[in-house]
């Protein structure tokens, strides 16, 4: 069940994504598209510093210890968070010194911010696969990419730019941190 779902939401993922995409391609042009994918490679490469591998122990060290769960959570996350902080820092730092628009500055902002939900999101995932609760990963991830793809469709039909993109992404990321932490 957990591999279907998985199939299921990576194929379902970029085609919804690809209406986002599509509409911002019309609506923005080369530039506004170049700016948002120029914005979402940063966080998606900051994200990847973020993460220290610590996903897979959290996995394996709650497997073995289900009760250890929330110790595992909270501590990585503490690291997490600090270490998203300081990467945070080095893409605005970045962004700001490769002399981009006014536009891609704020975006970069809003990405780095990004990377806060995003790394406690990731440890949450670990504890939920540590569990086999694969579902909880595939349902959140689902609502957050339609609730998104709808909010930017909706952003760039009433004429909001990039900006409000990279700002809807932020929303539902934190928005999505709040679900898994419930859950």
């Amino acid at each position: 069940r957990n591999t279907v779902l998985l199939v299921a939401f990576e194929v379902a993922n970029p085609l919804l994504s690809l209406l986002l995409v599509g509409t911002l391609a019309r609506r923005l042009g080369p530039e506004g598209t170049g700016a948002y994918n120029l914005l979402l490679t940063w966080f998606f490469v900051a994200h990847s510093v973020t993460s220290l591998g610590l996903n897979s122990l959290i996995t394996r060290e709650v497997s073995r210890a289900r009760g250890s769960a929330s110790r595992f959570l909270t501590s990585s996350a503490s690291i997490g968070v600090l270490v998203s902080l300081v990467v945070a820092a080095g893409v605005i730092l970045s962004l700001h010194w490769a002399g981009y628009t006014h536009e891609v500055e704020v975006g970069g902002w809003l990405a780095a911010l990004s990377l806060l939900p995003s790394i406690v999101i990731l440890y949450s995932e670990a504890i939920f696969i540590a569990f086999e609760k694969v579902q909880f990963i595939v349902m959140l991830a689902f609502i957050e990419n339609v609730c998104r793809v709808a909010t930017g469709v909706w952003l760039l039909r009433h004429g909001h730019g990039v900006v409000a993109l990279i700002g809807s992404f932020a929303f539902f990321r934190f928005t999505t941190l709040i679900l898994n932490l419930l859950i």
